[in-house]
């Protein structure tokens, strides 16, 4: 196939997700709207990409599945808009549970919430898409696996972290995040787009430990180091990249509000490659691995910032690093190490990823082999399972409220970034941990009191402003989020080294008032990634947070949620607002405040006058 013959069919493949570009610029869409035909249409682009990738790979020799360090595996799924292979690669529980305080929320846990995720409801709205298939007949998951494609035989890593996520605990060190869940859906990642369209109006959450394989990386099977990047560039641009499927990725979340997409950061950290002058491979221009001799000085060595490839960058979803475990639970800022491989941001546009961060190290979870197998494994590929499964939980608890309404993903999302334990000695996010290691016992505390907390959906109008007068109690510094699932942006072109183009549609804006003093959201810096944070005016990130640590007990604050320009799909955004160290009695009553939009669904009030 020549390269002109293989341009022409990229563009074709091009032009069948274009309809993805104008979604929600009219109309609001729910979410079973369009979707189906999304994947439809994205399952022809994937049937045709992966055709075209198999013939060049004949021609060109590509392996079709590379195996990497720590049983890493890789597996050939299409070509990318230059015709080069794209490879998806997997990144290599009760110390995991107690790291992120999701045990305190099981049956005899100090929460006293009892929350398994065995409520009929959540059946099959959890799911996971990874390398293979899992052993559905382990001691841990039997009967409560679904295999929705062609698995083959079990897979390790996939069954590791469906283990994670919800083994039943007949080993107790292997107890999973959602232990009593009575079913989840298991996936392969080839075809992921497509399945996804079709699953998301049925989903609350899904867990995807995989990526695209970017930079350095160590082929097992041919002992040597191999370079990603494009021929002739010293540094790969998939890292912060905004592709089509990560604007793909950002389409569905838009379109399906309750679905949650929880995503491994990557192991890219310490893949530093070889010495300088020591031989290593590389794509030529025409597609072939070759032998491109001594590495030269220069080339990224990936041991800095801007290492999150492609996915692990989209708007919506729940982007998780890796940390070392905390068996006793979080107590000091210093307990949180982050392991040396675990990817780090900023992406291009200089957002705040990772999200969160929470243990994927030395995680003991089911096997195959056997039906009792066990297995030690590392990376955000088990980080990822211990947010996921955890993250259904919070659903679990919202539904016991509203009983068959679940809280949208912006809920989610949102409360796992407001609670996050500090995990430096600096105030505020950074580009290394996001906001911190997630605490799940505290992020189910707030959404459980109701006296001493906000957390409220609503939609903005375009052109209105929201107001919110709240009491500081001074059992907690005031803390305020805001956090929205933001229409997908165009994919970046032209240059795609290091785009600073804003992804961000919506821009909406938070702030804190008290007299004349005006109170900013967290924001860093893409140019200079290693300054801790500062505050002011946040203009690239789709979740703003407050904190204000020293407050009057008793004074009212009055919080304020509008927008900049115009909102131009569907003349509304609906947000999440969380507020905690609310809730004290005023020194003097005031008048309620006014509102612009519409209030869809609130769990507390406390603290409002």
């Amino acid at each position: 196939m020549n390269l002109r013959n293989l341009q022409v069919r990229l563009s074709i493949l091009s032009a069948l997700l274009a309809p993805l570009a104008g979604i929600g610029q009219d109309q609001p869409v729910r979410a079973d709207d369009r979707l189906p035909e999304i994947a439809s249409i994205q399952k022809r682009k994937d049937q045709e990409n992966y055709a075209i990738a198999m013939n060049l790979a004949k021609e060109k020799q590509w392996p079709t599945e590379i195996r990497g360090k720590e049983g890493r595996m890789a597996k050939l799924v299409g070509v990318d808009a230059y015709g080069f292979p794209m490879y998806f690669e997997t990144f290599s529980n009760v110390n995991a549970a107690a790291t992120i305080g999701t045990n305190n929320l099981w049956t005899g846990g100090s929460t006293g919430l009892n929350l398994t995720g065995n409520m009929a409801i959540l059946k099959d709205k959890l799911a996971l898409w990874d390398g293979g298939g899992v052993n559905s007949t382990h001691v841990e998951l039997t009967g409560r696996i679904t295999a929705k494609d062609a698995q083959g035989s079990a897979d390790g890593h996939a069954t590791h972290v469906a283990g994670t996520m919800m083994a039943s605990g007949v080993s107790s060190f292997a107890r999973g995040m959602a232990y009593g869940i009575q079913g989840i859906l298991s996936y392969t990642f080839s075809g992921h787009l497509n399945e996804m369209a079709t699953e998301a109006p049925n989903l609350l959450v899904s867990n995807h430990s995989y990526g695209t394989i970017s930079g350095w990386r160590y082929n097992d099977s041919q002992s040597r180091w191999e370079f990603y990047g494009r021929p002739g560039e010293n540094e790969d641009y998939k890292f912060g990249y905004y592709s089509s499927e990560t604007q793909f990725w950002d389409s569905l979340s838009y379109l399906s509000p309750n679905y949650l997409i929880v995503k491994s950061a990557g192991n890219n950290r310490n893949e530093a490659g070889p010495s300088v002058g020591t031989t290593y491979w590389r794509y030529n221009s025409s597609g072939s691995m070759i032998n491109a001799g001594p590495r030269p000085d220069g080339i990224s060595s990936q041991n800095s910032y801007d290492l999150l490839p492609t996915y692990s960058t989209s708007k919506n979803i729940l982007t998780v690093g890796n940390v070392l475990p905390i068996p006793n639970g979080y107590t000091k800022v210093t307990d949180v190490l982050l392991n040396s491989s675990s990817s780090v941001g900023p992406t291009d546009d200089g957002r705040i990823k990772p999200d969160i961060v929470a243990n994927g190290t030395s995680l003991t979870s089911t096997y195959t082999g056997t039906n009792d197998a066990y297995a030690t494994l590392s990376g955000t590929s088990m980080s990822a399972p211990t947010v996921s499964g955890s993250a259904i939980l919070l659903q679990e608890l919202y539904l016991r409220k509203t009983e068959t309404t679940p809280a949208w993903s912006s809920t989610i999302r949102g409360l796992i970034i407001h609670t996050a334990d500090e995990a430096t000695g600096t105030p505020g996010p950074d580009y290394m941990y996001g906001w911190g290691l997630a605490n799940f016992t505290r992020a189910a505390r707030t959404m459980e009191n109701s006296a001493e907390n906000v957390v409220d959906q609503r939609t903005l109008n375009n052109a209105a402003t929201y107001t919110l007068n709240v009491v500081a109690s001074g059992k907690a510094p005031l803390k305020v989020s805001i956090c929205w699932t933001d229409p997908p942006a165009p994919a970046t072109s032209g240059n795609l080294l290091n785009d600073r183009t804003k992804k961000l549609i919506h821009d909406l804006d938070i702030r804190v008032k008290r007299g004349s003093r005006v109170y900013y959201p967290w924001k860093l810096d893409v140019l200079n990634p290693v300054l801790p944070a500062t505050r002011g005016d946040n203009d690239v990130d789709n979740v703003e947070v407050i904190e204000i640590d020293s407050t009057v007990i008793g004074e009212t604050y009055t919080i304020e949620v509008s927008h900049k320009g115009t909102l131009t799909r569907t003349g509304t955004q609906r947000y999440s607002l969380i507020a905690t160290g609310v809730g004290g009695k005023p020194y003097a009553a005031s008048a309620p405040s006014s509102s612009a939009g519409s209030r869809i669904d609130s769990l507390s009030f406390g603290g409002i006058t």
